[in-house]
């Protein structure tokens, strides 16, 4: 499929709505955009004469970089990917991130967890939460991440959204996020040294050697007589063993 939104010098706006159906309303708007400016629409279904047809489960988007000022998904998210696939929501956010312009938004509704359509719908494969868009701020990793419990994705993330809007009552989530263009973890990365590679013992006969060996280096005037067996239970057991119970 021909890619959308080629870049130029000084491209014309553009507004992707995707998961459009039939409706082309302009749910939410920001101050001063009030009506479509370039709208692109996107959907599965065929029938409803979408601009582009497409499955949002199938990445990558058929969009180039820097497209969109703007992407609208109103009551879509909650119908791609799957509860707990960590994998798909990191992915499918990058691509939202990577199809916005610098400064670009993405402005979504979902579901409320506290909806009886949470669930209800038969169509909906995950719950988007409030709590779910702490993952998409890479300020927040490098404030957090060491400090509380806080999972560290930076591994498969890179894109980067500040959210400026938040809003929930008892049936929809409303939110906007800003895409932060470059991301804010460009430079801790290329400043940080990537961690020592550490080699698994090839048995548990190697991981005694390895022991041994470093504790020698940091004991050479304490008797390894006794190392051998250890103490487990009352009765003396061979470390060979013991490490199967602990490590296998």
């Amino acid at each position: 499929m021909t890619e959308h939104g080629s870049s130029g010098e000084s491209p014309p706006r553009a507004e992707l709505l995707i998961g459009c159906g039939r409706s082309m309303v302009k749910k939410w708007r920001l101050k001063g955009r009030e009506a479509w400016s370039g709208l692109v629409t996107l959907d599965i279904n065929p029938d409803h004469h979408p601009d582009v047809v497409w499955d949002l489960t199938k990445l990558p988007l058929p969009f180039a970089d820097d497209a969109f000022d703007e992407i609208h998904a109103y009551e879509v998210l909650e119908h791609t990917g799957k509860q707990g696939d960590y994998r798909f929501f990191f992915a499918q956010f990058s691509e939202f991130w990577r199809i916005l312009r610098p400064e670009g938004v993405l402005i979504a509704t979902c579901p409320s967890p506290r909806s009886v359509w949470a669930w209800g719908d038969p169509s909906h494969t995950r719950l988007v939460q409030k709590e779910n868009l702490v993952f998409l701020d890479q300020s927040i990793y490098t404030r957090d991440v060491g400090k509380t419990a806080m999972s560290d994705f930076r591994y498969l993330y890179r894109a980067d959204f500040a959210t400026i809007h938040l809003q929930e009552d008892d049936e929809t989530l409303s939110f906007v996020v800003r895409a932060i263009k470059p991301e804010r973890s460009r430079s801790a990365r290329k400043t940080t040294a990537a961690p020592p590679t550490v080699k698994k013992p090839a048995s548990c006969a190697a991981f005694l050697a390895q022991y041994q060996a470093r504790f020698r280096d940091r004991h050479s005037n304490w008797d390894l007589s006794n190392l051998g067996a250890v103490q487990s239970g009352g009765a003396d057991k061979p470390v060979e063993a013991k490490l199967k119970e602990m490590y296998l």
